[in-house]
């Protein structure tokens, strides 16, 4: 915990999950949902760097990678990102 005059900043164990999610040239992550997981994407470099994506449970979404470099993407999950429980294809 990091205590501020405003407040604090907590580390949410157990609440979320934050993620660097690097997708290879010419790849892409198969369309797919999440039942139960509230996701929040920010592209951080190639043609949408910046772009910030809310996907709700049940949002299907994919990313493909036309760029000749690594695609990075910075993902919240809320709860923690499990692809063995709550990934639907």
């Amino acid at each position: 915990m990091d205590r501020r005059p405003w407040g604090r900043i907590e580390s949410p164990e157990g609440e979320g999950s934050l993620d660097l999610v690097i997708v290879n040239p010419g790849e892409e992550i198969p369309l797919h949902y999440h039942e139960k997981m509230l996701e929040v994407h920010v592209i951080l470099n190639g043609k949408d760097k910046g772009k910030v994506n809310v996907l709700k449970p049940g949002n299907a979404h994919s990313y493909k990678n036309d760029g000749q470099e690594e695609l990075k993407i910075l993902c919240l999950c809320v709860p923690p990102f499990n692809d063995k429980k709550d990934v639907k294809k």
